[in-house]
């Protein structure tokens, strides 16, 4: 990863979603990571829930859904394997039995950590508390979409070894307004 003059090229996407199909959802986002990675990227951030697409609504409950997002996770980070970029990408999660909303964070056919969302809309058309708990901010180590011992919390940093000076930190949408 390099450098200029102290900054890192970073993308955005946002794919056009289909509803409760993650293997769809994840090609979507990996010509949007290849894309990126060719223009120039080192860091692309893919929105919240993109695998199933936020307006799942009461499907994200589902345990079919929440597999197929997992498995579709793992496809995603082995296709993007060989990139140099670093990835957030959203999607359902359930762990010890509750279901959150997460960024799972992604480099070189690793997870390198996931991040759940901790402050949970419930007001106005946001009623997230009906699907998904509030993210704990301590670090535990899960297993995810095949890997073992990924850091799961909203409390990380993740630092880059070739650039010590480049540290990634993730907040999902209301986490960053409180």
């Amino acid at each position: 990863m390099i450098m200029n003059n102290g900054f890192v090229p970073v993308a955005t996407a946002s794919p056009n979603t289909r509803v409760a199909d993650p293997m769809a959802n994840a090609e979507l986002c990996c010509d949007a990571i290849v894309r990126a990675a060719n223009a120039g990227a080192k860091v692309v951030a893919l929105p919240e829930v993109v695998l199933t697409s936020y307006i799942a609504d009461d499907m994200l409950c589902h345990d079919i859904v929440l597999g197929a997002a997992e498995e579709t996770l793992a496809h995603l980070v082995a296709e993007t394997a060989k990139l140099d970029v670093v990835f957030s990408v959203g999607l359902p999660l359930c762990v010890n039995g509750k279901i959150y909303n997460t960024l799972a964070i992604c480099h070189a056919g690793e997870i390198m950590g996931v991040v759940p969302k901790t402050y949970i809309p419930t007001y106005g058309v946001d009623f997230e508390g009906r699907w998904f708990s509030s993210g704990p901010a301590d670090v535990t180590y899960i297993t995810v979409a095949g890997q073992e011992h990924v850091p799961f919390g909203s409390h990380q940093v993740f630092r880059c070894c070739q650039m010590p000076q480049l540290c990634l930190g993730y907040e999902i949408c209301e986490d960053i307004w409180a």
